[in-house]
């Protein structure tokens, strides 16, 4: 024999959303301090010159002291780019 529950149905939807919500925090990427970081403005020079990834982290390798895989290069390019508006889109006031 099947018993019923009897918890209303809104509030069964309510706490499903606040389970959902909670899980979709836990899954939000933190992005902390890289070590790149110090050389933004070189590194992003060197990459609108065409510099591969490999170029880069060499170049931080032989002039900066700092070893780094080029995969960690492209991550890093691609969250600061991801943080700047595009050109077009005006600063808030």
């Amino acid at each position: 024999m099947v018993t019923q529950h009897k918890y209303p149905q809104s509030e069964l939807s309510q706490q499903l959303h606040e389970i959902r919500e909670q899980r979709q925090l836990a899954r939000k990427r933190r992005y902390s301090r890289s070590r790149l970081d110090r050389y933004r403005a070189e590194i992003e020079a060197l990459a609108e010159q065409g510099a591969s990834w490999q170029e880069i982290a060499l170049w931080l390798r032989q002039y900066k002291r700092t070893k780094v895989d080029r995969t960690t290069v492209g991550r890093r390019l691609k969250h600061w780019r991801a943080m700047t508006p595009p050109d077009d889109t005006p600063y808030p006031e």
